[in-house]
C-alpha cells in the first residue's frame, strides 16, 4: 500500500510530506476519525514511506525495506494489535503484556540514520495505555509511534497531550462509488447506494458489498413497511432478529471432540458475524429514515427511490420530528453494538425507544 492508492486523504498525505521535508516529524501521532476511512491503511503506507530506502514523494515499493514490510518480515516496523491467548482466541484489546514486550524490543539500538515505526491499532486496554504513556514520555531515539483509533475519548488525556493529532475525514460519496465501480465491477446505481449507505467509509462500503446487501435491503423494506402499516401488532423486533440470524447463522457452539479451543474460537467468530449483520441492518434502516427526512425537507434525491416511494406512503402521517428521533435511535444503537453491547437487547431497545 502506498499514498497513491489511498482514497480521499490527500490533506493528510500533504501534511506528512511537508513535515518530513521540513524536518518536523513529531515522535508520536494519534490518527482519529470514523471507521473505514483509511486511518490504518494510511498508517501502514506512512511507515513504508518513512522506512523506504529510496523515498521520493512515496515509498518505492521495490527496495528491501518495502518488500519486508509487505511480507510482514520487517524488523523496523512493529504492528501491535490485540493478541491471541494461549488457546488461540483473540483478545479484545492490546494488553499491558504486549506493551512490556515492546519495551524489551525497543531496547535494541537502531543503527545511525535508521528509523523504526511502531503502529498501535486500537482498542488499547487501560493498563496498556498507562504503559504506553511511559514510552511516549521518554521515547527511544529513532522511533516513530502511530496510534490509530476511532474512539479517542477511550484514551487518557495524557496520551493525547503527547501526540500530534491527525483527523481523517469521511470520504466523498462520488469517490467511493467510483472506486466500487472500477475495482469491484459494481453497477453504477448500486455503487451510489452503497456509497450513501457507508456514510464516508470505504471500508464499510466494501463490507456491505460483500454481505448480500440487496437481499437485506429488500427484506428490511418489507419489515419497515409492515411496522408502519400496523405499529401495534407487527413485531418488528422478531422479524429483524430472524433476518439477522438468517444472514449470520450461529455456528455450533458446543465443544468438538478433542477441539475445545477451536469450538470457542468458532463461537466467537459467529458472534462477530451476527454483530456485523445487525450493524448492516441498522445502517440500511437509518438510510431509509434519513432519505425520508431529506426528501421532505428539501426534496433531496434518495439513495433508493423505490424504497422512498413505498415507505413515504406508509409513513406519511409520521411527523418529521418523529422520523428524526427514530434515526437518532438507530445511530445510537449502532454505537452500542460497536462497543460490544448485547445484539438482541440493543435491537429491542432501538425498536421501542
Amino acid at each position: 500500500m502506498t499514498f497513491r492508492e489511498i482514497l480521499g486523504q490527500d490533506t493528510s498525505t500533504a501534511f506528512f510530506r511537508h513535515a518530513r521535508k521540513s524536518g518536523r516529524l513529531a515522535h508520536a501521532y494519534l490518527f482519529t476519525g470514523p471507521e473505514g476511512v483509511g486511518k490504518g491503511t494510511f498508517a501502514r503506507a506512512l511507515a513504508k514511506w518513512i522506512l523506504c530506502r529510496k523515498p521520493a514523494d512515496d515509498a518505492c515499493g521495490a527496495c528491501d525495506s518495502c518488500r519486508q514490510i509487505e511480507s510482514g518480515n520487517s524488523l523496523s516496523f512493529v504492528h501491535l494489535t490485540p493478541p491471541t491467548d494461549r488457546k488461540g482466541v483473540q483478545k479484545t484489546v492490546i494488553d499491558v503484556e504486549s506493551v512490556r514486550d515492546l519495551n524489551a524490543r525497543l531496547a535494541s539500538k537502531i543503527a545511525a540514520g535508521d528509523s523504526r515505526v511502531v503502529l498501535f491499532d486500537d482498542p488499547i486496554g487501560d493498563d496498556a495505555a498507562n504503559a504506553l504513556l511511559k514510552l511516549l514520555e521518554e521515547p527511544p531515539a529513532g522511533n516513530l509511534f502511530l496510534i490509530v483509533t476511532q474512539s479517542p475519548a477511550s484514551l487518557p488525556a495524557t496520551i493525547h497531550s503527547r501526540c500530534h493529532r491527525v483527523r481523517f475525514r469521511p470520504i466523498a460519496d462520488a469517490l467511493i462509488s467510483k472506486r466500487l465501480e472500477e475495482r469491484s465491477g459494481i453497477a453504477a446505481a448500486d455503487a451510489r447506494f452503497l456509497a450513501r449507505l457507508a456514510q464516508g467509509s470505504m471500508g464499510k462500503a466494501v463490507a456491505y458489498a460483500e454481505d448480500g446487501w440487496k437481499e437485506t435491503r429488500d427484506k428490511l423494506r418489507e419489515i419497515a413497511a409492515g411496522r408502519a402499516r400496523d405499529p401495534e401488532n407487527y413485531d418488528m423486533g422478531e422479524a429483524l432478529d430472524a433476518l439477522i440470524k438468517e444472514g449470520a447463522e450461529a455456528e455450533d457452539s458446543g465443544e468438538k471432540d478433542g477441539e475445545p479451543d477451536t469450538a470457542i474460537a468458532d463461537y466467537r467468530k459467529s458472534l462477530r458475524k451476527t454483530r456485523e449483520r445487525a450493524r448492516t441492518c441498522l445502517a440500511i434502516l437509518a438510510l431509509f429514515y434519513r432519505d425520508l427526512v431529506m426528501s421532505r425537507e428539501n426534496g433531496a434525491e434518495a439513495a433508493d427511490p423505490e424504497t422512498l416511494a413505498e415507505l413515504g406512503k406508509v409513513l406519511e402521517k409520521v411527523t418529521t420530528d418523529r422520523l428524526i428521533e427514530r434515526l437518532e435511535t438507530l445511530l445510537q444503537a449502532d454505537a452500542y453494538l460497536r462497543r460490544n453491547a448485547n445484539v438482541r437487547l440493543t435491537i429491542e431497545w432501538a425498536l421501542v425507544a
